[in-house]
């Protein structure tokens, strides 16, 4: 896959010869350390934690004594292992999609819990609909919603220009969305932000990033044995 397709455009010709990539080892080096960091988490669960830690765990994680997560976050750890040392690519795949599983509940607990710690779930539909916060109906939202959808569109199928075109899409965004809130976007935007927590989500997007990084190693996994079979 090349970036920018047409291989005439200016970026094309200051480019170097760098492509994506790494050696095996590198590789392998990655999952081991990954997989070691589950195992980790798996220890961390099944030896407990101090009471002033306990409290602060998420809904998805007091849905269970904290044992069981230990115990799942081993096995996942274990079939991976397994999988890499045997070289059974059905198995490393099965141990990865059980991590994506796992992570994939912290990460949604991490997420409701930021949501109704820091701010009360009602205060964003009061955003989002409230004529006094001068947002959009909800015909216009419906229009913002389309224009949304066609700019990705126009984005996906365009054989050149894509990056004009994307920057395009933003200014038309930006304009119809300014255009839906009677031209106070900026009064908008300041009671976003005033309500909805922009700090704290080092933690969650921390755990989405792993939950994304253990499923690209599943599909990585089954494209490169497919290759492999021809």
């Amino acid at each position: 896959m090349q970036f920018p397709r047409d291989r005439n455009s200016w970026l094309a010709r200051k480019q170097g010869y760098w492509r994506p990539g790494m050696p095996t080892f590198i590789s392998l080096v990655i999952l081991g350390l990954f997989t070691a960091q589950g195992a980790n988490r798996g220890v961390d669960y099944i030896t407990g934690d101090r009471p002033d830690v306990t409290q602060s765990l998420t809904v998805v994680e007091q849905a269970m004594p904290l044992q069981y997560w230990g115990v799942l976050f081993l096995i996942a750890s274990t079939v991976v292992s397994a999988g890499v040392l045997f070289r059974r690519a059905q198995v490393i795949i099965t141990g990865c999609l059980f991590f994506v599983v796992l992570y994939s509940g912290i990460t949604w607990g991490l997420t409701v819990k930021m949501l109704t710690r820091m701010t009360p779930v009602e205060d964003f539909g009061r955003i989002l609909t409230a004529p006094e916060s001068y947002a959009p109906s909800g015909v216009a939202w419906g229009l913002i919603a389309l224009l949304c959808a066609l700019c990705v569109g126009a984005i996906v199928l365009a054989d050149k220009y894509t990056g004009l075109i994307f920057l395009a899409s933003i200014v038309v965004i930006i304009a119809a969305f300014t255009a839906a809130t009677g031209g106070h976007l900026a009064h908008f935007v300041s009671e976003l932000v005033e309500h909805f927590p922009l700090d704290g989500w080092r933690t969650p997007s921390s755990f989405a990033m792993t939950t994304l990084i253990w499923g690209l190693f599943a599909w990585g996994t089954k494209v490169m044995q497919k290759a492999r079979r021809g």
